[in-house]
């Protein structure tokens, strides 16, 4: 949404609109300089249409006729192409006999071949102003590279070591450094191509790369009246399918609520300041509520319900044996009776590693459960100078009914680990 928003104003040629501010600034801005729409318009618009047209198309024929299947995802594919060979011819032919004053906004003059080459110049004052930015590049290249070698490591049938992915990151960038290169990860779109055109070695990537230094070297002064919109319908068109429909905010809804608050406050924090905001945001808002669910588990006070089992060598004879769950069981209680322990015994489950944390929060749970269901064994004193200031004085006779409290069974079956300080508690 934020990329979309920030080339809206390169798609219909408005002059001086900020897009590095906030998205709701660039978005209103843009707006109330539509009056001041170029020809660029033109390019974009209609760009975007064709764009948007040939999707259509090739994938109604893909499902129409199945054996072209293969045919009509290479012409997808590379409708951005044609837009950019299409709006670059008419470009020319409008720009060319006074390139110093086009009727359109053009790319410019991208210089041939290689610069920059050697090692990297360090600025420090450059490193301070990037320096907030740091974490957020970092994790989204990581993210993103290792999110497309997991998904098509599941699609082909192999395994990745996400370690070793790091590794060829970090070597890649070092070495393109000296190349005064972009930062490089993984690309979903790339990787998509390659895939459905058979591609089955890394070698692939040799050619690509051949193909890339080849164009800086000849095709350059075409680069100059590539129109700005329709790089910009491009972008747009790219980053469309990106976009979180209702589907995705319903699947979040039934799958965890707080995932959907998560989504919301990122979307919304990156709306109105920034992405860095948002990013950062949304992962301490993750973050919170991993630690409030390690802090505050789930806990339950178990029943009994009776099952009975006959051998496959005897079937006349009938095991009875006891299954616990939990009392308060959402879609059992309702159709079968579940027990209480033996008399004077609380069993109870916890559904977290029991550490430092949650210590408290599992004792304190313990002791409410064992007051709700059992008596204490030992009465309190009932002479006023040896009774405790918290003392309800007739809880006990309130609570004769119920058994004496003889065992606390703790069933660890969902406990990875605990530590010292929840034994001590």
């Amino acid at each position: 949404l934020t990329i979309a928003i920030s080339q809206l104003a390169g798609l219909f040629g408005i002059p001086n609109i900020n897009t590095r501010e906030a998205s709701y600034l660039v978005l209103g801005k843009t707006l109330k300089a539509l009056g001041q729409s170029h020809a660029d318009a033109a390019f974009g618009l209609i760009g975007l249409a064709i764009l948007y047209a040939i999707k259509y198309v090739t994938g109604r024929a893909a499902k129409k006729w199945p054996h072209l299947e293969r045919t009509m995802f290479f012409l997808s594919t590379a409708r951005s192409i044609f837009i950019i060979l299409l709006s670059t011819a008419i470009a020319y032919g409008i720009s060319h006999h006074n390139p110093s004053k086009p009727p359109i906004k053009l790319n410019g003059k991208v210089p041939a071949g290689l610069h920059g080459l050697g090692p990297a110049v360090i600025d420090q004052t450059l490193l301070k102003q990037l320096s907030p930015y740091y974490p957020v590049v970092v994790l989204v290249l990581v993210l993103e590279h290792i999110a497309i070698a997991k998904s098509f490591g599941r699609i082909n049938d192999y395994s990745i070591n996400p370690n070793q992915e790091l590794v060829a990151i970090g070597i890649t960038n070092i070495i393109g450094s000296f190349f005064s290169a972009y930062p490089a990860t993984g690309s979903f779109s790339r990787t998509a191509i390659k895939a459905k055109a058979g591609v089955r070695t890394p070698i692939a990537g040799c050619i690509s790369g051949a193909i890339v230094i080849l164009a800086l070297y000849l095709l350059t002064p075409a680069f100059f009246y590539i129109p700005s919109a329709a790089l910009s319908a491009i972008i747009i068109h790219a980053v469309a399918d990106l976009f979180s429909g209702p589907e995705t905010w319903k699947r979040y809804w039934k799958v965890s609520p707080l995932e959907l608050l998560v989504f919301v406050v990122a979307v919304l924090i990156t709306f109105f300041t920034n992405v860095e905001q948002g990013i950062y945001a949304s992962v301490g808002l993750s973050l919170f509520i991993l630690l409030t669910r390690i802090a505050h588990p789930r806990f339950t006070v178990l029943g009994r319900i009776t099952v009975r089992d006959a051998p496959s060598d005897s079937p006349e004879k009938e095991i009875l044996r006891h299954i616990y769950i939990p009392v308060e069981h959402k879609n059992l209680r309702s159709k079968i009776e579940i027990s209480p322990p033996p008399p004077g015994v609380l069993v109870v489950r916890f559904e977290e590693a029991w550490t430092y944390p949650n210590a408290a929060y599992f004792t304190d749970k313990i002791i409410e459960a064992a007051k709700k269901s059992t008596r204490r064994g030992v009465p309190l004193s009932t002479r006023k100078g040896e009774r405790a200031w918290n003392d309800p004085g007739d809880e006990d006779f309130e609570k004769k009914e119920l058994p004496v409290l003889k065992a606390i069974v703790i069933d660890f079956i969902a406990v990875a680990h605990f530590d010292s300080t929840a034994l001590q508690g």
